[in-house]
């Protein structure tokens, strides 16, 4: 008998607590209406991911409250690696950051342009302009006041807060690293491949030399 047959059953009295159930004149008692010729529960049943769209983790099934702090460290062990690799890279992207006090690599063009912005100046740029506006806002919550001019090799002199910058321009690049893990996850790759993920982006050379230099 079919699950949806078993639905459609209407309830007509019971003996002994059994109940007795008619679908198109025939007559079962509630224990054949309620399960299948197998004996198993048709309500039960897992009913398989029709039509699914797309890839990546299936939906995880809501964890019960922990009770102890041992249940509860069970419970969200899978976050541990990418705790661990956070703090591995707030040492990669902040260790010796203001070490040197000159212009170095992008900052003479980040830095000039988000001058710009801090001066209500209009410049023409073909990259898109969140990453500069960001260089800006570095700036503005810093104390800067937009007057140094950027050139390459050149040393900050002490009005402008160059370390306060790249910490917090820096601080974005902290948070990449949890980022690709994350993402690893939720497309489906296995550990293994998130671990290399959260590793090639917390040790890559561009990301790090970018992320601390780019004020």
């Amino acid at each position: 008998m079919s699950e949806d047959k078993a639905r459609r059953r209407t309830g007509k009295g019971g003996q002994e607590g059994a109940g007795i159930y008619e679908s198109h004149g025939e007559k079962e008692t509630l224990f054949e209406a309620v399960y299948d010729d197998d004996g198993k529960d048709v309500y039960s049943k897992i009913r398989p991911v029709k039509n699914r769209v797309g890839s990546g983790r299936l939906p995880q099934p809501p964890t019960p409250p922990a009770t102890t702090i041992g249940e509860f460290l069970w419970q969200n062990l899978e976050h541990v690696p990418p705790i661990v690799y956070t703090l591995l890279s707030c040492w990669t992207r902040f260790h010796n950051i203001g070490k040197s006090n000159f212009v170095v690599w992008d900052e003479a063009h980040f830095g000039k342009f988000g001058s710009h912005y801090l001066k209500r100046e209009f410049y023409f740029d073909v990259h898109p302009p969140l990453g500069k506006m960001l260089v800006g806002l570095a700036g503005a919550l810093a104390g800067y006041d937009g007057t140094f001019d950027f050139k390459s090799g050149a040393e900050y002199p002490e009005t402008v807060p160059y370390v306060a910058m790249r910490v917090m321009l820096a601080t974005f690049g902290v948070g990449m690293v949890p980022l690709g893990w994350y993402t690893a996850v939720e497309l489906g790759m296995s550990q293994w491949a998130s671990h290399l993920v959260a590793l090639m982006v917390l040790f890559g050379a561009s990301f790090a030399t970018n992320v601390r230099d780019s004020c």
